[in-house]
Formats: C-alpha cells, structure tokens, sequence
C-alpha cells in the first residue's frame, strides 16, 4: 500500500502549508446529467502523473521524486490505460 495521503502532507507540512481541509459538498454529491454521458464530456482531475521512463523511481514506496513532477495540465486516451502514478 502507498501511503500517499501521509507522504503529501508531510511534503506540504515541511513547505510550511497548513493541513489541508477537504472540500464537502454533500448536497452535490449525486446530480442528474443534463445530457446522456455517451453526449457528454467528462474530466477527471488526478494528482497522478504519467510516468516518465528518464526520470527516476516512480513505482510503489519510491522516495519523494521531483524530477518527476508535472507542472501542465495533460490529456490521455483511456485505451490503451494510461500508465500513471
């Protein structure tokens, strides 16, 4: 298991950021699309990246990484699955 959510805290907290406070939106959680999904656009927002072969261990447990950061915004095909992480 990767212990992501610690890890990220840890970086942040060591940058001198206060915790982070998740958003709730409970009364959004379930919405009716206004169109079928087939007609639709759908985006995922992910802290995942794709992995980048030159840039050092990026697999399960790897130490903090910053070569492998990502710093624009990118768009992947779903087949074939992506190979983020």
């Amino acid at each position: 298991m990767i212990e992501y959510m610690q890890r990220t805290r840890d970086y942040y907290a060591s940058l001198g950021y206060p915790a982070y406070r998740w958003a709730h939106y409970p009364a959004d959680l379930l919405t009716r699309l206004a169109q079928p999904l087939a007609q639709s656009k759908l985006a995922l927002i992910t802290t995942a990246a794709p992995v980048q072969p030159n840039a050092g261990d990026q697999g399960p447990g790897a130490a903090y990484n910053g070569a492998a950061k990502f710093f624009e915004v990118y768009q992947r095909p779903i087949s074939p699955v992506p190979d983020l992480r």
